[in-house]
């Protein structure tokens, strides 16, 4: 049997031309919509198919056995090729989801088959070659078919399609099912035709029928619905671009008539202004923009800003959303019914006494997307469901909800402008108009105005303890028990988050009484214990006063309060403090010196003075490093001002630091000058220096860098600093000897000494504070230095003696067993240089120096 109409070599041009054309065509409209991965895989589909077609007309081809062998098995690699590349446009096509893996299997099944297909002799359609039959075409061509049994692998490669065909099958009962009927009919053709073809195929191989492969014409099939659906969508993309500029162009005609109408409208002018353009754009029946707002429902009410119905304005309309088409609008989206809405809300009364067909509303939102109110259209024709009315309405309701977040931040602007938003008393910017306001004469003399700050003591723990919300209530609680002391003519305000101003007025003299019972008062009101929550509080206020007349303007005047204020929280929780001007001058001082300190470090203001440290014979044992600042206008600056505000404002660590660094570098000195310098140097360490966390890492990468032995150093540390944290302070300590530092406990006597607590640290030396030095003709005083001496030398710990001046305080603490001293008997502070001279100075300059 002949199978001919088929089998002319033009037929298979043509089918490898449309093929081309196709994967042009489809990579065109894959790269217009950016769907390049789909696209592609159709476009390498056709390019394979057309590959299938060439070596089938080239495998059919009158030539010698090798030469169609060859082509034969470059049928079939094609023929495997194409199974996956079908299998995943059937499902880009059909748009089955989760396929990846099923892909990827197939993938490498195909890869398999397409090895096995170049190792076989004659590929995995022949097992061997029977016979070579020989025909001609319809146009005279010699054509050939070999034939012979299947090869095992070959049912491997059918079965395979038979799945494809199953699978196939499959799709087309879901597209069914979704209502997709055309899609299925058009690939159930497809399946019907390629199992067709096969059944075909299997005839040629066997002998029964004299043809060419027919398999490659069925894709050709397929290729043609790949065309109908790319110009299918490009003609659906035509629609919607049409449909989109022309909603652009009635978007464009709102949006104008918008700005036009509002663009210097507010209020409620601004809101019938909308409400108008919408009516007349769309000619609504009636459309209305309103505030939603909660009540007993879950639903809530919308009550409306302006309302138009039928041209006319209605006034103070609410509309209840239960049961309305826009009852979701919690759900922030909008609500659209185009017909029947009557009958999907048969219980929204307005909608069946006016008869409306149709409803369009859209939420306004608040900047946290939260509904501030609704804008709604209602008609009593039905509406084709364009996306331009929904588009629109939500440019207006944005252009709303821009309004009202106006109006409410105006509102609260003004609110926030003169009064504090928790207590709703005046605030700062309040005070400073009031005061401004006052007459020239309180700035003058008598009378004038007491300004008292009121500030509640340790609110920030009982924010701590019970939550920011519990010291709101106490703020307000107390602004209202300040309120009942405050008059007209007075003046009371929120100064800072914890503290008030309250001004009185009629201060007749500096010594007044009621300077004295103005202060009182307001202590006793804040002493009013404060039930909250099942709790009461009882508090205290640290109040600080100053006269209108002591400052010079209300930046000078507020400052002298918060001074006073300053000085009665040091005083205690619960005192009070009128502002002393010579305590200010102190003050003023103080603060410049702070400013001055932190400039002065940076600068190398500092520099360094050594106290020796003997025997009793004068014999140099070591010094301790003493700080000291030169300041370039005020001089030399007292060590113990200059280090307790440096200690106040944290600059100690800093300070410290620069200690250090000064001594480690002067040892260095020394060492290059080739001198002999104490190995004895005691640096004293702040307590804020010694509990920072890196104190004992800094230290020693100090020392590295320096290369300092840190047997050479004594840090000498004060009781206050090593009281707190004893576990960590125990730690710090045994590192610092471990690393081989001497450790010193300094102004032994004065804090809290124990015996058990020199028991526990790990000292070296325990230095003897001068004061006892000085008391020593005193018999309890000379018994306390006695049992000091002798339980420091039962613990191993050497005793330094300091602030010794006298010839007979050296005889009696080296009776007691005293061998190291330090004072001005044998040597005041020296410098570097003059420290080395000292300790090989002549025993007789030695001791004019003492005299």
């Amino acid at each position: 049997m002949h199978l001919n109409l088929l089998s002319a070599p033009a037929f298979f041009t043509a089918s490898i031309a449309m093929n081309l054309m196709v994967a042009i065509m489809v990579l065109a409209s894959g790269l217009y919509q950016r769907q390049n991965q789909a696209y592609l895989s159709f476009f390498f589909l056709c390019l394979v198919v057309s590959l299938y077609q060439w070596s089938t007309i080239h495998y059919h081809e009158a030539q010698p056995v090798e030469s169609a062998v060859y082509w034969l098995k470059l049928q079939t690699a094609c023929y495997i090729a194409v199974m996956p590349t079908a299998f995943y446009c059937f499902a880009v096509w059909t748009k089955q989801h989760g396929i990846n893996v099923w892909l990827k299997l197939l993938l490498i099944w195909s890869l398999i088959l397409a090895i096995l297909n170049f190792m076989q002799p004659y590929g995995l359609k022949f097992s061997q070659i029977n016979a070579v039959i020989t025909w001609q075409s319809a146009a005279g061509q010699p054509l050939q078919n070999f034939v012979g049994p299947l090869h095992w692998s070959g049912i491997l490669l059918h079965l395979t399609g038979l799945v494809m065909i199953i699978w196939l099958l499959w799709r087309c009962w879901e597209l069914k099912k979704q209502g997709k009927s055309v899609m299925a009919v058009s690939i159930l053709i497809f399946v019907l035709l390629l199992f067709a073809t096969w059944m075909v195929a299997a005839a040629i191989q066997t002998g029964r029928i004299n043809s060419v492969q027919l398999v490659g014409f069925t894709f050709n099939y397929f290729m043609l619905l790949v065309c109908i659906n790319v110009a299918s969508q490009l003609h659906r993309q035509r629609n919607q671009l049409q449909q989109a500029l022309t909603t652009s162009k009635r978007v464009a005609g709102a949006l104008r008539g918008l700005v036009k109408s509002m663009e210097a409208q507010q209020g409620c002018s601004f809101y019938d202004s909308q409400v108008m353009q919408l009516q007349k754009l769309y000619q609504a029946d009636l459309c209305f923009v309103g505030l939603y707002k909660t009540d007993s429902t879950d639903d809530g009410v919308v009550q409306a800003l302006s309302m138009y119905k039928d041209g006319e304005k209605l006034e103070g309309y609410i509309y209840p959303l239960k049961n309305t088409p826009c009852q979701s609008i919690k759900d922030k989206r909008i609500c659209a019914h185009y017909r029947d809405v009557q009958k999907q809300f048969p219980h929204d009364a307005m909608l069946v006494e006016q008869n409306f067909q149709s409803y369009i509303g859209a939420p306004i939102l608040d900047t946290d997307g939260q509904p501030l109110g609704l804008i709604a259209l209602l008609f009593r024709r039905e509406l084709e469901a364009i996306p331009e009315y929904e588009q629109t309405l939500m440019i207006f309701a944005q252009r709303t909800a821009a309004e009202l977040r106006r109006e409410r931040a105006e509102l609260s602007l003004k609110q926030a402008a003169f009064t504090d938003s928790l207590t709703g008393l005046a605030n700062r910017k309040t005070l400073w108009e009031w005061l401004s306001c006052q007459p020239k004469e309180v700035w003058r003399g008598y009378p004038t105005l007491q300004v008292l700050i009121v500030d509640i003591d340790g609110f920030r723990e009982i924010n701590k303890l019970h939550g920011q919300a519990v010291g709101d209530k106490v703020l307000q609680a107390i602004s209202k028990q300040l309120k009942t002391y405050v008059k007209q003519g007075d003046l009371l305000a929120r100064y800072t988050s914890n503290s008030f101003v309250v001004i009185k007025g009629g201060i007749e003299s500096p010594d007044d009484p009621m300077l004295k019972l103005h202060g009182e008062m307001l202590a006793s009101l804040v002493r009013t214990p404060i039930r909250l929550a099942n709790r009461q509080l009882k508090l205290s206020a640290s109040i600080g006063s100053v006269l209108a007349c002591q400052a010079r303007n209300i930046e000078e005047l507020l400052r002298y309060a918060e001074s006073a204020k300053q000085q009665a929280k040091q005083q205690g929780p619960g005192s009070i403090r009128r502002f002393d001007p010579a305590l200010q001058t102190l003050l003023d001082s103080r603060q410049s010196l702070e400013k001055e300190l932190a400039d002065s470090i940076k600068e190398g203001q500092f520099f360094l003075l050594f106290q020796p440290q003997t025997s009793a014979d004068g014999q140099l044992l070591g010094a301790e490093t003493l700080i000291r600042w030169a300041h370039p206008v005020k001089g030399m600056i007292r060590p113990d001002l200059f280090i307790s505000v440096a200690e106040e404002t944290g600059l100690i660590r800093q300070l410290g630091q620069w200690l250090f660094e000064a001594v480690f570098r002067q040892i260095q000195i020394w060492r290059r000058q080739k001198v002999n310098y104490p190995h004895h140097l005691a640096i004293n360490v702040s307590p804020l220096q010694f509990v920072d966390p890196s104190f004992v890492e800094n230290l020693q990468k100090q020392v590295l860098y320096y290369d300092i032995e840190p047997s050479e150093i004594v840090l000498e540390l004060v009781e206050t600093g090593l009281l707190d944290n004893k576990h960590e302070t125990l730690d710090k300590l045994h590192k610092l000897r471990a690393m081989g530092f001497k450790l010193a406990l300094d102004d032994f006597g004065t804090g809290y000494s124990s015996l058990s607590y020199l028991k526990d640290l790990p000292l070296d030396i325990l230095k003897i504070d001068k004061s006892f030095v000085d008391d020593l003709q005193t018999p309890s005083t000379l018994k306390l230095v006695h049992a000091i001496v002798d339980i420091s030398h039962n613990l191993n710990l050497d005793v330094v003696c300091e602030g010794v001046e006298h010839k007979w305080q050296v005889n009696t603490l080296k009776e007691m067993g005293c061998r190291r001293f330090q004072g001005y008997y044998f040597a005041r502070p020296l410098q570097a240089d003059t420290l080395v001279d000292w300790q090989f100075a002549p025993a007789e300059q030695t001791q004019n120096q003492r005299a």
